[in-house]
């Protein structure tokens, strides 16, 4: 985004300003809302540059099923208004899975054979499995031990039986998703 060529003689808005204005109606229009909730558009801002002549900003969308890259896209860029360029960087698919599927069955049963109580939880970011479903045509699910509501903070941790449970818990759930398809497969 280009700026006037001298700020401080033009007394139009720079184009830092016009930047911190246009990431002010995208939270008005996305706000925190979307990291809470998975069916809406989540947005965190990474980084920016804000100067008289230009500015430029690294923004991060998770975008929910049912809703394109391209859709998300233009909504953005309808959002920011003119003047603001959009350069998308790469976009990875929301991915469900539903309880009932060969990997989360495996897993459930996994779970309760280490005399656990699985816990189903409808994850709102990103893990390998979004990018690995776009070309990998198999069963998958996401799975790790540990408290969910510490990952990614500073307080993120898992106790050393936890880690032990689950290389155990993984073991079984392929076992038992091996002999599924198997049966499946005849």
């Amino acid at each position: 985004m280009r700026g006037p060529a001298h700020p401080h003689r033009d007394p139009g808005p720079k184009a830092g300003e016009i930047l911190v204005r246009a990431l002010g109606r995208l939270l008005d229009t996305y706000g925190t809302r979307g990291n809470a909730n998975f069916g809406d558009v989540g947005l965190v801002v990474r980084d920016g540059r804000l100067e008289p002549f230009s500015g430029a900003c690294s923004l991060v969308f998770r975008t929910p099923p049912g809703l394109s890259p391209e859709e998300l896209l233009r909504q953005v860029s309808a959002t920011l208004g003119e003047g603001i360029d959009v350069v998308p960087v790469y976009d990875v698919p929301a991915v469900m899975v539903p309880r009932g599927s060969a990997c989360v069955r495996a897993l459930t049963r996994a779970i309760r054979l280490e005399g656990l109580r699985p816990v189903h939880k409808l994850k709102t970011g990103t893990s390998d499995m979004n990018t690995l479903s776009r070309s990998w045509q198999v069963p998958m699910a996401t799975y790790g031990p540990g408290d969910c509501h510490q990952d990614h903070t500073d307080t993120e941790h898992i106790l050393v039986q936890e880690y032990l449970d689950g290389i155990r818990i993984l073991r079984t759930a392929l076992r038992e998703l091996d002999n599924s398809l198997r049966e499946a497969a005849s």
